[in-house]
């Protein structure tokens, strides 16, 4: 061990103290490390076993709503010009502009619940933050910067 005195002051410096420090603060890092990447991983899974319900789901409504469409439109518009004494084209027209907007809303709606999964990142968001604060706090105590003195 060395010894050294810095304007009055004792300091006690260890070269094998430092690189031991230095050896348990890399181990850390390397388990946190670790640590994180499984969370992600879970946080990943999790994403993906959310996600698959709400993707089968417009995947499989918007085949069956495509295979039906024509012909319920056309049916639907001729309905509607026939009761209303329209051409059979403007109702046509009509039905196929209400259709339109109750697609684009279905399509918003499962949006919405397709953009919800991304907030099972928050959990690997936040230990991250934490994991990153906890570095600081160990560097700053295991190596305190020196001041000159003023």
């Amino acid at each position: 061990m060395q010894t050294a005195t810095r304007n009055g002051q004792r300091l006690d410096e260890s070269a094998a103290g430092i690189k031991e420090n230095l050896a348990n603060v890399a181990d850390d890092l390397m388990i946190l490390a670790e640590l994180q990447t499984k969370l992600l991983t879970l946080d990943l899974q999790d994403a993906a076993a959310k996600a698959r319900g709400p993707v089968i789901l417009m995947i499989g409504g918007g085949c069956l709503a495509l295979g039906a469409l024509p012909p319920l439109l056309m049916g639907l518009g001729g309905l509607l010009a026939r009761s209303l004494e329209w051409s059979e084209p403007l109702g046509w027209l009509v039905v196929a502009g209400v259709a339109l907007v109750v697609g684009v809303g279905a399509a918003w709606a499962a949006s919405q619940n397709l953009c919800q999964c991304g907030k099972i990142f928050d959990r690997s968001r936040t230990e991250l933050t934490e994991n990153i604060a906890w570095i600081k706090r160990v560097i700053q105590r295991s190596f305190p910067a020196r001041r000159p003195n003023s």
